[in-house]
């Protein structure tokens, strides 16, 4: 007999989890991000079933990364037609991996999870979706957990993958890969095989076919689900630590600065947190030797330093501790438009169109701005000699100098920071500073949405 969808535990489990988290809303649509092999194809299936149930709209995209020839094409196809049988929109991007990776030096897996990420968000945006579902299980999150704590990346990384981050939303993360596999027979459902997904050379995949195996022959056969649970528990603690570290943060960082005093005064685990958030804010991966090495400056003389990469240091100045490169950068320049993302000397900027959040800061990574107080495309460029702008909640002009000289960022510093125009007039002095004129109000009709990460950020690893 095979079992419906309706009857299947795994089905019921899904729709419970999904339900119990508040994953999506009645009304919402949902990109369903499909590669064809066995997980993601079990959770378009789910989610095909859920939809009536859930009150939602699907739509299906699939990444053709081109880096397996004729079998990348067949997947294409395969995805495409599985869509079209469920009758869902499909939406397929192709991508050259191999050039990004080289153009950006990033390896082959980091280039095609941006490329990927970046063509779910296009697709989003274009057909006015609010979420993005992704294929991560248990298992992925078993996997996480541990990479995170081999690299030590902290009680943050120890939270796994959340269910929610931002746009995406993971379904399966309650169930694991053998339960995916028992509802893919059962429901006779086709699916792709990756062989690189059984090669050892990736670090995951060695985790996943050699060191968990192990583990569960050795130590715990039901370390997935221990690691499930401890999963919930840190990231209960990561979101009280996080108000803790929020706090800590407002008043210890200083545009590109640590304030050392600040730092000295904090108990020595907030004090971890807050170095960890001023390397990430750097696009710096926080393991703790780096942490460690910044944190130990507190107590160095003016003028010392630790090496952070090849291109970064931390230095010890007169009550501050800064990060920045070793040499200037050279003078930038570009354009962005809606759904775009450009590099931008240190940093990232993408704009997108948003809804209102009232919980957005000056100074923030992420600001909002009144449409109708902007001509697209914007300018993103270094700052130049002369600059001026209106502050938020000032009615006067100030020189950027003046501004980078009260947040005591070094030269190096200011060649970093990006500079957002609209025309000739500044739209926001990016990471530091709104200007009044862009600023969202009671009356304004529609929102953009500026985000800035630093460039070459190293975010948790996801696969499609």
């Amino acid at each position: 007999m095979v079992l419906t969808e309706k009857h299947h535990p795994v089905f019921l489990s899904v729709l419970q989890f999904m339900k119990r988290k508040e994953l999506v809303q009645t009304g919402d649509h949902v990109i369903v991000a499909v590669s064809g092999g066995i997980d993601s194809m079990v959770l378009m299936d789910i989610l095909a079933n859920a939809a009536p149930i859930l009150g939602c709209t699907l739509s299906v995209a699939h990444v053709n990364h081109r880096l397996r020839g004729r079998t990348s094409d067949a997947d294409e196809r395969f995805v495409k037609g599985e869509a079209k049988r469920r009758g869902l929109e499909f939406r397929s991007g192709r991508v050259d991996v191999k050039r990004t990776a080289e153009q950006e030096k990033l390896s082959v897996q980091e280039a095609a999870r941006r490329l990927r990420y970046g063509f779910f968000e296009q697709v989003r945006m274009e057909l006015g979706a609010r979420h993005i579902a992704t294929a991560h299980h248990a298992d992925d999150n078993a996997e996480t957990m541990l990479f995170h704590f081999v690299r030590g990346t902290g009680i943050k990384g120890l939270a796994g993958i959340p269910a929610v981050r931002d746009a995406y939303i993971r379904p399966l993360l309650g169930v694991r890969r053998k339960e995916i596999a028992a509802y893919a027979k059962s429901r006779r459902i086709p699916y792709r095989e990756d062989a690189s997904n059984h090669s050892t050379d990736y670090t995951r995949n060695y985790l996943r076919r050699s060191v968990i195996p192990l583990l569960q022959r050795r130590v715990n056969p039901g370390l997935s689900e221990t690691l499930r649970k401890e999963s919930e528990l840190f990231s209960r603690l990561t979101e009280h630590i996080g108000r803790e570290t929020e706090a800590a943060v407002a008043r210890t960082l200083q545009g590109g600065s640590i304030d050392t005093e600040a730092l000295a005064s904090l108990p020595p685990f907030l004090r971890s947190m807050v170095v960890k958030e001023a390397l990430e804010r750097n696009g710096i991966e926080p393991v703790f030797t780096l942490i460690e090495a910044v944190e130990g400056l507190v107590k160095r003389q003016k003028g010392t330093v630790a090496d952070i990469d090849a291109g970064r240091i931390a230095e010890r100045t007169d009550r501050s501790i800064i990060i920045r490169s070793r040499g200037t950068r050279s003078p930038f320049e570009t354009v962005l438009t809606t759904g775009g993302t450009v590099t931008a000397g240190a940093y990232r900027l993408s704009l997108s169109a948003g809804r209102k959040d009232n919980r957005r800061t000056a100074g923030s990574s992420v600001e909002q701005i009144d449409a109708a107080a902007v001509t697209l495309p914007l300018t993103v460029r270094s700052w130049r000699a002369g600059d001026a702008f209106v502050p938020l909640g000032m009615s006067g002009r100030k020189k950027l100098s003046d501004l980078f000289a009260e947040k005591k960022l070094t030269a190096a510093q200011k060649s970093e920071v990006p500079i957002v125009l609209t025309g000739d007039r500044i739209v926001w002095v990016g990471g530091l500073r709104l200007d009044e004129r862009s600023k969202v109000t009671a009356g304004t009709r529609r929102v953009l949405t500026l985000t800035m990460t630093p460039h070459g950020d190293q975010e948790d690893h996801h696969r499609q």
